[in-house]
């Protein structure tokens, strides 16, 4: 076994572990900027008359990108997953097996994180705003006749 070579597997694998969380969190702050934002359209439009018949629009686009960072955070997890396996295997292979990624690797796996509500986050969003866009829009079709 090439000790140096493995040194640069490990590194590597942490240096992708970090970029996949920079990765969920971009993905967390984008949704919750957006999703505020199209909320506020929402409103805004709801109170002027004349495009009121649209306030289904940001709703529908909400419900979209609900489901996008879902899909997001579902890749994200596989990698995540799969980085804490190679450093966990890697651990258990060079030493007594209590390195961090054995550690994450037990908290991830076995304590659970905020990982599943985060997902039941995104899937409850594009839920609520594919529902509330359909219901703005029977109003705005309601509306016209």
């Amino acid at each position: 076994m090439d000790i140096e070579a493995d040194k640069l597997i490990y590194q590597e694998n942490t240096k992708i572990l970090i970029s996949v969380w920079d990765q969920r969190h971009r993905v967390m702050t984008w949704f919750f900027v957006t999703i505020s934002a199209l909320i506020a359209m929402t409103g805004f439009c709801y109170k002027i008359p004349q495009l009121s018949s649209w306030s289904f629009v940001p709703l529908g686009i909400a419900a979209v990108i609900s489901y996008i960072c879902h899909l997001l955070d579902k890749v994200n997890t596989l990698v995540t997953r799969a980085c804490y396996k190679v450093g966990t295997d890697f651990e258990k292979e060079t030493s007594d097996g209590t390195g961090i990624f054995t550690k994450m690797h037990h908290v991830h796996y076995e304590l659970g994180n905020y990982v599943i509500p985060l997902k039941l986050l995104y899937l409850a969003s594009a839920i609520l705003f594919f529902v509330m866009s359909i219901i703005f829009c029977c109003i705005a079709i309601i509306n016209k006749l």
